[in-house]
């Protein structure tokens, strides 16, 4: 994916074209957050977007015959894609008050432009499909092979009602975004960097939204204006937090499901190995109540942490480990504010490594980081893609594996600085990278100086 945004917050410009792997780094109050707040937000977006113009024809035939054929080559020439995505930009640049949910004309300025980047569709899969529309009516839709053509019906029980013409068109625009654009926009899973305080205080934030409720039902035609009480109880969060904090309070229902990187029950991926490194033990429920399990040490009998009594390293992972065991699907979007957050070192660099392994496993990455560790185990990582003699000796030695390896072209890594997002060059030698480096050159002259003063 590949856009511009101009004239937002602390950002001047960014032209960003996401990859496999994609990495934001830069010093505090540069703009990271809103970037990444952003990109999910549009993908956000995206899931609700009408950028197609559904023909009146077939909306008709749709409502009034109960089928209609659609030619997805009349939406898929560049002259249209550009239409399309211009259009895309107009409305979500006018979404950003909602986005970080911001007084309006906090970002009347600001501008998202979206860039169709050479994309050409790919429609030669066959597609079959059902949508449903309220719990009366239900609209199919079949693509052969190898066609352009897409047969529609719209199936209602006896004596239910069509649907409207706008709620046809919005099934309509989510056939054709999934079709022509799907590969393009993926959908977005985020972990915010306040994801400690919401799990820590997500049970407090359902005692809130039970306080709306109860006040409701207890002033039941009492209250002059019912949102305005609502807005009075309810804080304001941008969209990425919000979902962050819904996410949390789902988790009972969501862990009825497994991800696809858990593979046939019994057998799960070897990431989770790295991951159970990563997190000391494993997430587990009993009696109802979300726990931590540490691994058994010697002499130690095992036992069961209450998440809120746990570590803040612990606490900081609960969505990640959601995601990786219930949630995850191919070609998805993983959004990560600060991996590193309470990790040790040690942790940081698995952390890399297991991001590259997801990566590798088809799920695309987007991170903001402070962490040297990280970037440059992913640099080694980047490095591990060429050839040389002592390669394999050198991955035994440090127990590099080959799904950790990330390949040429797999990674994107930008700095944030002088208000604009900057490319970072990656060549054969690795990253060109020294937002870090000049620190630490510096702290280690200071300690240098420091002791060998002590000494004259």
């Amino acid at each position: 994916m590949k856009l511009r945004i101009d004239n937002l917050g602390y950002i001047q410009r960014a032209d960003i074209c996401t990859r496999p792997l994609t990495i934001v780094c830069g010093k505090n109050n540069t703009g990271k957050t809103y970037l990444s707040y952003t990109i999910y937000g549009l993908l956000s977006f995206m899931q609700q977007a009408r950028p197609f113009q559904v023909d009146h024809d077939v909306l008709d035939n749709l409502s009034q015959k109960g089928a209609a054929r659609i030619d997805l080559a009349k939406y898929t020439d560049q002259k249209q894609l550009m239409y399309v995505f211009q259009n895309i930009s107009e409305q979500f640049s006018q979404h950003l008050d909602r986005v970080f949910s911001s007084p309006e004309g906090e970002f009347a300025t600001a501008k998202v432009t979206l860039d169709p980047n050479g994309l050409i569709p790919d429609l030669s899969p066959s597609i079959k499909n059902v949508f449903h529309v309220g719990k009366r009516n239900s609209v199919t839709v079949n693509k052969l092979r190898d066609s352009t053509i897409v047969e529609v019906a719209l199936l209602n029980e006896e004596n239910a009602p069509s649907p409207p013409e706008h709620i046809l068109s919005a099934v309509l625009n989510r056939v054709l975004c999934e079709m022509i654009v799907g590969s393009y926009f993926k959908n977005p899973f985020v972990i915010t960097s306040e994801r400690t305080g919401i799990q820590l205080f997500s049970k407090e934030l359902d005692i809130r939204k039970n306080e709306v409720l109860d006040t409701l039902v207890e002033g039941k035609g009492k209250i002059a204006d019912p949102f305005d009480l609502i807005d009075k109880f309810i804080s304001r969060y941008p969209i990425a937090i919000k979902d962050n904090i819904d996410y949390i309070r789902d988790h009972e229902r969501l862990r009825k499901t497994n991800s696809f990187l858990l593979g046939t029950p019994g057998q799960e991926d070897s990431l989770f190995e790295v991951w159970g490194e990563i997190m000391g033990g494993k997430l587990n429920v009993i009696a109802n109540q979300l726990v931590f399990v540490p691994r058994e040490r010697v002499n130690r009998k095992q036992v069961h942490v209450p998440i809120y009594l746990g570590s803040s390293a612990i606490k900081s992972q609960v969505s990640l480990d959601l995601y990786l065991r219930h949630n995850a699907q191919p070609d998805d979007m993983l959004m990560i504010d600060e991996p590193e957050l309470n990790l040790h070192p040690d942790n940081q660099r698995l952390m890399a490594r297991l991001l590259a392994r997801l990566v590798n496993k088809g799920i695309n990455v987007f991170i903001t980081t402070h962490s040297d560790y990280i970037l440059k185990e992913i640099n080694n990582l980047l490095l591990l893609a060429n050839q040389f003699p002592t390669r394999k000796a050198l991955m035994r030695k440090y127990g590099y594996t080959e799904d950790e390896v990330l390949k040429n072209g797999s990674t994107g890594v930008y700095v944030m600085r002088d208000h604009k997002a900057q490319l970072v060059e990656i060549t054969s030698t690795g990253m060109e990278l020294s937002v870090f480096d000049e620190i630490i050159i510096n702290q280690n002259g200071a300690a240098d100086e420091i002791y060998y003063g002590q000494k004259e």
